[in-house]
């Protein structure tokens, strides 16, 4: 609450009341939390994929809570532990996900994993989430003898492949 007092004074027979307000403050104390909000995040990529060939890697990051994708955010892609590099979240034909192309130059059995190492926004805090997703990439040395065995002609007749072996 403000204090103040009243003068008045009078000019050419008007009398004009003058308000002077002494100084006041006030203040209050308040607690400014951040959200902590748990991540789902998704990986999809082939099963099989040709060594040395590039594929696509994606998937979506979304808030647990509400199930919201989450844009602008970073995604670690690896196999193996081995570095793909990363993914921004982004609007992508529609949707927002993250997405990217990448190629393995060696032949076995791999885990890809995409790793969302969490964020903070103003009021917002975003955990940590990983997704991972088994990849087999056969040996070049494994496709040659099938490549070999096999003799095939194919006619390509009125939008139908007619495949016969030899």
């Amino acid at each position: 609450m403000s204090s103040c007092f009243f003068n008045s004074v009078q000019i050419f027979g008007i009398t004009i009341a003058l308000v002077n307000y002494l100084p006041s403050q006030a203040s209050v104390t308040i607690t400014v939390t951040s959200l902590d909000i748990s991540t789902v995040l998704t990986i999809f990529a082939p099963s099989t994929i040709v060594q040395g060939q590039p594929f696509i890697i994606e998937g979506v990051l979304k808030r647990a809570d509400i199930g919201t994708p989450l844009e602008g955010e970073n995604i670690s892609l690896s196999y193996n532990g081995i570095s793909l590099g990363t993914a921004l979240t982004r609007d992508i034909e529609g949707s927002i996900k993250y997405q990217a192309t990448v190629q393995i130059e060696e032949a076995g059995s791999f885990t890809l994993t995409a790793n969302f190492a969490g964020s903070t926004r103003p009021g917002l805090t975003l955990r940590p989430s990983r997704a991972q997703a088994p990849v087999v990439i056969p040996g070049l040395q494994e496709i040659t003898p099938l490549v070999g065995a096999l003799a095939v002609a194919a006619v390509l007749i009125g939008g139908y492949l007619l495949v016969q072996e030899r």
